[in-house]
C-alpha cells in the first residue's frame, strides 16, 4: 500500500517504520539528504511503499510526458544482512517494477559492505541527479515521440532520422512551464 504525505516529511509512511535498525537509519538519512535537494519536488509529493523487510521510496517527476515519470528506490537487507540498493524510472503505479529495463540509468549497489547512511547518500545522490537532468521529448510525429536526456533515449526506439521537433519538459530539476505534466 502507497502512503502518501501530507506532513511535509519526505517518504513519510504515515507512522510505518522499518523494522531493521539498518533501513530505519537509511530512511532517516535520506528524508534529511532529500531535504536540500535543489528540484521542484516538495516533501508532500513524495510516498513511501509499506513493505516489510525493506524500504521503497517514490519521487513523481513533474512535467515530463508518458508514463514514465517516477523514481523509485529500493533498499533491502539480504538473508545474509548484506544490503541492496537499486534505484529506477518507472510507472507511479507499478513498485519498481522497472528495476533492470534501462541499465544506463538504473542504480545498482550490491554486495557492497557500507554503512546506511553511505547507501542513503548514494540513493539520494542517484535521485538528485535523476531529477536535474534536462528532459526533451522529441516527436517525429504527434503520436512516435520518446523522451531524451544527456544519457540519451529513454526505454524507446532510437530513430535514424532527426527528430521533427524537440520540446524541453525538464530544465535543471523543475518543470517547464507550459509543459503537459508542470504543475
Amino acid at each position: 500500500m502507497v502512503e502518501m504525505n501530507n506532513d511535509g516529511i519526505f517518504f513519510d509512511g504515515g507512522g510505518f517504520e522499518p523494522e531493521s535498525a539498518f533501513l530505519q537509519t537509511f530512511l532517516a538519512c535520506l528524508r534529511q539528504f532529500a531535504s536540500s535537494w535543489e528540484t521542484d519536488v516538495r516533501a508532500d509529493d513524495t510516498h513511501l511503499e509499506t513493505i516489510v523487510g525493506e524500504v521503497v521510496v517514490g519521487i513523481p517527476i513533474f512535467g515530463i510526458s508518458g508514463w514514465m515519470n517516477n523514481l523509485w528506490l529500493r533498499c533491502v537487507e539480504n538473508r545474509d544482512g548484506t544490503p541492496v540498493l537499486e534505484g529506477s524510472w518507472g510507472d507511479r503505479e507499478l513498485v519498481a517494477d522497472h528495476y533492470g529495463l534501462d541499465s544506463r540509468r538504473d542504480l545498482t549497489v550490491h554486495g557492497a559492505q557500507a554503512s546506511a547512511e553511505v547507501f542513503a547518500e548514494l540513493g539520494a545522490r542517484w535521485c538528485e541527479r535523476q531529477l536535474r537532468m534536462d528532459i526533451y521529448r522529441d516527436e517525429w510525429t504527434p503520436k512516435t515521440w520518446v523522451l531524451r536526456d544527456e544519457i540519451g533515449a529513454k526505454l524507446g526506439r532510437r530513430r535514424r532520422r532527426p527528430p521533427v521537433r524537440s520540446v524541453l519538459e525538464r530544465a535543471g530539476g523543475h518543470a517547464v512551464p507550459g509543459t503537459e505534466a508542470s504543475r
